[in-house]
């Protein structure tokens, strides 16, 4: 699953669907199989500089964790 979501965001970075995804694939994977908050902080951050409303929603599901 990973696999594709990096693909995604690698074929189209300005893609705020697929960073969320993959953001949110960071947050619910195990850390054992690659999970990571600051991945995902990361990502937040890339979704701000784009002002994608879906920062909104990757920063409520941080906040919740």
């Amino acid at each position: 699953m990973r696999g594709h979501l990096d693909r995604a965001v690698e074929l189209d970075p300005a893609s705020d669907e697929a960073q969320l995804h993959l953001a949110m694939w960071y947050l619910r994977a195990p850390e054992l199989a690659g999970g990571s908050k600051a991945k995902a902080r990361e990502i937040l951050q890339v979704l701000e500089k784009q002002s994608s409303p879906r920062a909104e929603a990757l920063r409520k599901e941080l906040a919740g964790r």
